[in-house]
């Protein structure tokens, strides 16, 4: 007696595509939202101006193209000059993902294993 299992190897890449696009779209969304307290306030226009985009099948971007995004996460502009030496906010600073990441990046692998298996039932 002989068994034959057939797998179809398209529906497992589609449904694990699926799955991935979730989990990153979960992820992206949690990082946004525990990073919102740490960005400048900046009268407001920094955090409001925070958006995901999603750039690939799977892949998501943290966008800020506020003018003074750039000057804030590195606290100085390009060129170096204009050091941040205290942010007027208590509680911001700046590269806030990182900040938020080391904070919650436990939380983080969490959304994305939850995200990735409830899309795969």
């Amino acid at each position: 007696m002989s068994i034959t299992i057939k797998t179809d190897r398209a529906a497992w890449k589609a449904a694990l595509d699926a799955a991935a696009d979730k989990a990153a779209a979960a992820l992206a969304d949690q990082m946004m939202n525990d990073s919102l307290d740490i960005i400048p306030k900046q009268d407001g226009n920094l955090r409001d101006a925070g958006r995901v985009v999603k750039t690939a099948e799977g892949k998501r971007d943290l966008v800020w193209d506020n003018v003074y995004a750039g000057y804030q996460w590195y606290g100085m502009r390009k060129d170096g000059s204009n050091i941040v030496k205290k942010y007027t906010t208590p509680g911001t600073s700046k590269m806030w993902v990182e900040q938020a990441r080391a904070k919650h990046g436990d939380e983080w692998e969490k959304v994305t294993q939850n995200a990735f298996v409830e899309e795969l039932k």
